[in-house]
């Protein structure tokens, strides 16, 4: 349970993919039922979240779960998303169904910003397979990442939730989404 600190007050962090995630329905709700409560919602990266949170400089945090002590904090997941690949519209893995990670041992990737958790996960993930990702673009925003593979720069990982709330008509005609078979 959230604590509202001594002026009525609680600080929430959120990822800053807080609408494909619905996020801001789950702060609503808790205004709702703390109209007393002064809420201050704040966007920062999950790296940033996670120490915010050990320092004492937020009550309540939303954010993609990497290392995480479970014994300091009570953890609630609202949602458990498996990876996707994001491939051009003429790859010849695109038409498929799903696909291995294995499958694209030889593909050059366009993979989130260093330092986030989805490139570790991303890169960890390759690694369990047996290849080192060959990453030769990183990007903060998953329409750059939708462009760079459109235009047959390479291929990439992403979550399949959000990655799904940015694909549009335009991106629809030059990247494909495909789930892949392991669960990371």
């Amino acid at each position: 349970s959230i604590s509202v600190r001594d002026d009525n007050s609680a600080i929430i962090r959120a990822t800053t993919a807080m609408l494909p995630y619905n996020i801001l329905s789950y702060v609503s709700n808790f205004k709702n039922i703390s109209p007393w409560a002064d809420i201050l919602v704040e966007e920062f990266d999950g790296e940033d979240i996670m120490k915010m949170l050990k320092d004492g400089e937020c009550d309540l945090a939303f954010f993609r779960v990497g290392k995480f002590d479970e014994d300091q904090y009570e953890k609630l997941p609202i949602l458990l998303e498996k990876y996707i690949a994001v491939l051009p519209t003429g790859h010849p893995l695109s038409k498929e169904k799903s696909i291995s990670l294995s499958q694209l041992n030889n593909e050059k990737f366009i993979l989130c910003r260093q330092n986030s958790c989805l490139h570790r996960t991303a890169v960890n993930a390759c690694i369990d397979m047996g290849f080192e990702p060959n990453a030769i673009a990183t990007s903060n925003h998953t329409t750059n990442i939708f462009e760079m593979v459109g235009m047959n720069m390479g291929v990439s990982l992403l979550l399949q939730k959000g990655t799904e709330h940015y694909m549009n008509d335009s991106f629809a005609k030059s990247v494909c989404l495909v789930p892949l078979d392991e669960t990371f």
